[in-house]
């Protein structure tokens, strides 16, 4: 998180630069590995276009039909979501990164609850490390997303410890 215009992206891009946003792989088995894959939030925030943009992004580096399968109007976002951290596996991605992530608070018809859960779900369900890129105005919405599974664990732990 950074105040807009202090270089976020650009830095975030100069890193994934530094490596290969996909690897060719003969054995054990023929593979596609995607190291990294990068993502804008959508400017409506949108989380059913930000699985879009998933689909998309994966099928240009790929040359697959993604979006076409698994974007279309007919399927849910949860069951998006499914696919996506399937695909993700599939293709052993390393890191996603969202950038712009702020985006999402100004969705239209999506409540904050609805907006945390997605990110929640999202990042459980998917699997792999998501470094999310944005401005101080997704603060309270990333706060609340994680400050409640951090105390659970925190409970837990505690819970061990003293048994």
């Amino acid at each position: 998180m950074g105040a807009s215009g202090i270089g976020k992206t650009r830095s975030v891009d100069r890193i994934l630069r530094l490596y290969p946003q996909t690897v060719a792989h003969d054995e054990p088995m023929a593979l596609t590995q995607v190291v990294w894959l990068k993502l804008e939030c959508p400017h409506k925030g949108s989380p059913r276009q930000l699985c879009i943009s998933f689909f998309n992004e994966m099928d240009l580096l790929l040359g697959t039909r993604f979006q076409a399968r698994h974007g279309s109007g007919r399927i849910a976002l949860d069951e998006m979501v499914v696919h996506m951290a399937q695909i993700a596996d599939r293709h052993a991605l390393g890191i996603l990164v969202i950038d712009e992530i702020q985006h999402l608070t100004q969705a239209p018809g999506a409540g904050r609850e609805d907006l945390l859960n997605f990110l929640v779900t999202l990042i459980n369900k998917i699997g792999l490390p998501v470094m999310l890129v944005g401005t101080p105005a997704a603060l309270s919405l990333l706060q609340g997303a994680f400050r409640q599974p951090r105390q659970r664990s925190g409970e837990r732990s505690l819970g061990a410890a003293d048994r």
